[in-house]
């Protein structure tokens, strides 16, 4: 069959994805990142120094893959960069997968192979693979929760919401915006038609997710005394957030940032004797959210047109087309024709959200609150397309695959003897 074929050249390409770049930390076609800053870490960690840069404390980084990493280093010496992207490979089919699953138990058996074609290919997915980063394995828990929501609400019970709350801890000891989950993973509790009572299913989601993230909360209690519970790159993010909403450090973002805060972020993820001469993370993030809300007393009204900018970024990846200049001409090639892709699969899942709202209501109710509440929790930071992508691109992928299976399931009923649907093969 067709869609077979199509499934066989996806992973095919995925292969090729994650082989080219070999034993190189940057693929490519990457334009830099946080890699480096995760590989520290990551010796730090294997030289018994813990989560720490320059023997300081530190929650900049969620812990999850830098213990991934520090494990792989362990185990695969200098080869561990070739052991992470396989291991994304995998999961980045597991990312698929549950995408699949979840159309296919929402919307058809049409859906769901649909889904599997669409997040195959989708190129947002496939770019995160090769990415020494955390994004695909963000991506994995995001749509293994979206199978679970979908779960939750066709066929309830008490294991399949204790299953999201592990969802939701895992992934945000992996990334901290992960834990934003949490809230619709609530929602889902209380909309499903369980036969336990409401706060029972809520209390087991929560304490699923607890317990999983529990270690990570009493380490930052311990560590900083008191002062930091979850991350200490919130302020800092706010700050940026306003100086720099596009999430790139172009000439003159750094200038402005040192100016508010006194620092750069590079400044402290370093095990340069350097780091020793500023304060704790707790007082730095603490400074930080002071300087953030100063920036928005000043911005004010400043700030309307500033966040419907930033939404462009996080919806539309126009930050991929208007603010790569330091990159090549290849690689904003590269990026226009990913971003452009992105449009047509992003209008095919508007589509299919607005195909759903007839046939399946409550799960379109929860679809809404999930962009709205996730889209709304990163206003106050920079917007940048990557962030979008572990907790959207899934989503997208699901109802892109409901609209085409539906239509599939349309143009099959109108080529049928008879008028009658058209046995699917």
């Amino acid at each position: 069959m067709l869609w077979r074929a199509a499934a066989i050249l996806g992973v095919v390409l995925r292969i090729v994805i994650v082989a080219l770049p070999g034993n190189q930390l940057r693929a490519p076609w990457s334009g830099g990142g946080d890699a480096p800053k995760y590989v520290l870490l990551a010796q730090n960690l294997l030289a018994g120094h813990g989560l720490s840069y320059a023997l300081q404390p530190t929650a900049l980084r969620a812990p999850g893959y830098p213990l991934l990493l520090a494990g792989l280093m362990w185990s695969f010496g200098d080869h561990y960069i070739v052991a992470i992207r396989w291991i994304q490979f995998a999961l980045g089919l597991g990312t698929v997968y549950f995408c699949s699953r979840a159309s296919g138990r929402a919307f058809g058996e049409g859906a769901g192979r649909a889904t599997l074609v669409v997040g195959l290919f989708f190129p947002t997915l496939i770019f995160i693979t090769g990415e020494v980063l955390t994004e695909c394995i963000g991506a994995f828990f995001a749509a293994m929760f979206l199978y679970l929501l979908v779960e939750a609400l066709k066929s309830p019970s008490m294991k399949v919401l204790a299953g999201m709350g592990f969802v939701v801890g895992v992934g945000g000891l992996f990334r901290f915006n992960m834990a934003g989950l949490g809230p619709v993973g609530i929602l889902v509790a209380l909309m499903a038609k369980c036969s336990r009572p409401a706060w029972q299913r809520v209390l087991v989601l929560c304490i699923c997710a607890g317990v999983v993230v529990a270690p990570w909360l009493l380490r930052n209690q311990v560590e900083f005394h008191g002062k930091v519970l979850y991350s200490t790159l919130t302020g800092h993010d706010a700050v940026e957030g306003v100086l720099s909403p596009q999430g790139r450090a172009l000439p003159g973002d750094n200038d402005r940032i040192r100016a508010a805060e006194g620092w750069l972020l590079g400044e402290i993820e370093t095990n340069d004797q350097s780091r020793l001469q500023y304060p704790s993370e707790a007082e730095l993030n603490r400074e930080a959210w002071g300087v953030a809300r100063t920036l928005w007393r000043e911005w004010g009204w400043l700030l309307v047109p500033l966040e419907a900018e930033k939404l462009t970024y996080f919806w539309l990846g126009t930050d991929q087309i208007f603010w790569t200049q330091a990159f090549s001409g290849r690689q904003r090639l590269l990026r226009w024709v990913g971003v452009a892709s992105y449009w047509l699969l992003l209008g095919l899942g508007i589509s299919g959200w607005l195909g759903a709202r007839r046939s399946a209501p409550a799960l379109v109710q929860v679809c809404v609150f999930y962009v709205v509440f996730l889209t709304a929790l990163h206003l106050p930071f920079p917007m940048l397309s990557r962030l979008r992508i572990p907790l959207m691109d899934p989503f997208i992928a699901i109802l892109a695959g409901a609209f085409l299976g539906s239509y599939a399931r349309s143009a099959n009923s109108q080529h049928a003897p008879g008028g009658r649907p058209a046995v699917a093969a």
